[in-house]
């Protein structure tokens, strides 16, 4: 076994299994900009995955801002093995959040992880 599914599997054990929680990931079906310029987006059937969210902002704290998190914005990790991408919608909570950016933990030539920042969907 080498050295990056090693690392996989006990990422999946010991943190998606152990410490995750269900998410409800919906990707684009389509994307169509009408001739005033409004934006309109369908979604594909959600699939539940699991999440470990992170970094969690609330507009009604008056905290200090951790790093460049704004109020309603939040990080996730990811499965190496989930597809999606920017604008997808990830349900968590009873709250939709929109894929802003994603990044990627890269190990020995693969992925171990994704981690995404979200923005509250409005």
């Amino acid at each position: 076994m080498s050295r990056l599914s090693t690392m996989r599997s006990k990422l999946q054990t010991k943190v998606f299994s152990a410490l995750g929680s269900d998410a409800t990931l919906e990707t684009v079906a389509s994307s169509t900009v009408s001739k005033w310029g409004d934006s309109s987006t369908t979604y594909d059937t959600g699939t539940t995955i699991s999440v470990v969210p992170y970094n969690l902002i609330f507009s009604g704290r008056s905290y200090e801002a951790f790093g460049d998190l704004k109020a309603g914005e939040t990080d996730m990790a990811i499965p190496y093995d989930i597809s999606f991408g920017i604008n997808d919608k990830i349900t968590f909570d009873s709250v939709a959040y929109k894929v802003m950016q994603i990044a990627k933990f890269p190990l020995q030539g693969g992925n171990a992880i994704f981690i995404v920042r979200l923005t509250k969907s409005l």
